[in-house]
């Protein structure tokens, strides 16, 4: 198939081209795109936002969120409630095995930066890695290790 033998090209490098071109060709997800997602309960008006994708040799893409609307208790947070995620990294495949429906576009993101700034570092060193699990999962591994002190 031309899209396979596209993308593994792509993939592997085999062809020099700009991130940002590379990862729309892999990727249907794009930075700004707001989606329903799989939550956990209560959290049903929590929505993702596309803030970055990312290609990447070994993962292929990496699909960078913003989360809105959870609810994760936190003693150091202002109202002991963590709202939002400001970042989060996950392959392509968990979030497509998150989304449920492309509810709007953006063209002002929320603010990731810093969080993705912490994590770009850790994951360059091999410290910090992407959730290959659903993103209802990973908000829930976070609540764990927030609510466990980790």
């Amino acid at each position: 198939m031309v899209v396979d033998e596209i993308s593994y090209s792509l993939s592997a490098s085999a062809i020099p081209i700009e991130p940002s071109i590379r990862a729309k060709l892999l990727s249907k997800y794009e930075p700004g795109q707001v989606w329903t997602y799989k939550t956990r309960p209560g959290e049903e008006s929590s929505r993702l936002t596309i803030v970055k994708v990312e290609p990447h040799d070994e993962i292929d893409v990496i699909v960078h969120i913003y989360i809105s609307d959870v609810a994760i208790d936190c003693p150091s947070a202002p109202d002991g409630v963590v709202r939002n995620i400001h970042h989060s990294p996950y392959t392509e495949g968990a979030i497509d095995r998150s989304v449920k429906e492309l509810e709007s576009t953006t063209d002002k993101l929320p603010d990731f930066k810093e969080g993705y700034a912490v994590w770009k570092e850790g994951f360059d060193e091999g410290e910090a890695g992407v959730f290959d699990i659903n993103v209802k999962e990973g908000v829930q591994v976070m609540a764990d290790a927030v609510q466990g002190g980790a």
